[in-house]
């Protein structure tokens, strides 16, 4: 993550690694957002469980939302757990979970976005 931060493309890109590092998650999300890395930006968030801020992400932009509903239903059935949050049921229902095209999705978005496997 450290060479990233020093060689990425993207300024805003690299600002955020470093923000992240600093345990500045809010400022890290939007300068993803702001530098167009959107699929970072919902990627951070799910991976932070800051679940109501990617969608709002995903909504915004209408990008990923597949990706953010997928991993956010695969997160509460882990937990033996089923979707209360009105927001996500809403979207839920605009969405098909199919997670070999959510694969799909994710890695044309990291291929476009010059993310490292």
């Amino acid at each position: 993550m450290l060479a990233e931060a020093r060689t990425h493309s993207n300024k805003e890109v690299r600002n955020a690694i470093m923000v992240l590092l600093a345990g500045k998650v809010s400022e890290a999300d939007s300068l993803l957002e702001k530098g167009g890395s959107v699929y970072r930006a919902v990627m951070l968030n799910i991976i932070m469980l800051r679940w109501p801020r990617a969608l709002d992400i995903a909504v915004k932009h209408n990008q990923f939302l597949e990706v953010v509903i997928g991993y956010r239903q695969r997160y509460l059935e882990k937990l033996g757990r089923e979707e209360s949050d009105e927001k996500f049921l809403r979207y839920k229902g605009e969405v098909e979970i199919d997670f070999n095209h959510i694969r799909e999705v994710m890695d044309e978005a990291e291929a476009a976005e010059g993310m490292k496997k």
